[in-house]
């Protein structure tokens, strides 16, 4: 009785190192899977990405005047290329709406 319990505990062993080993073989394959779908995504290149910070700068400025209401925040939430360019375009930040609506403009003045 005790040598049948025995080989049918072995034989269930001999199942699941069976199956731990398919599992392990289908983790390896969708490992290769995902860098290969991670490569072929990082070899996109976004369009928006490519052009010149200057002219994106425009663009920026160009969606605050045509969107007032809308803080130039938002485009900071992007992506880091965007946050930097956005942060570095003075014309973006001449203005700003407070919690009730009223919109204020800042003064620029000449350096000293």
């Amino acid at each position: 009785m005790a040598q049948t319990k025995a080989a049918e505990l072995r034989a269930h062993l001999s199942r699941i190192a069976q199956e731990l080993n398919a599992l392990q073989s289908q983790m390896m394959s969708l490992h290769a899977e995902r860098a290969t779908v991670a490569s072929q995504l990082g070899a996109i290149v976004y369009p928006i990405l490519s052009l010149p910070n200057e002219l994106v700068s425009e663009i920026f400025s160009l969606y605050v005047k045509d969107h007032p209401k809308r803080s130039p925040m938002c485009l900071t939430w992007v992506c880091k290329l965007w946050r930097d360019i956005a942060i570095s375009t003075c014309s973006l930040w001449t203005s700003f709406r407070s919690h009730s609506g009223v919109l204020f403009h800042l003064i620029a003045f000449p350096p000293y």
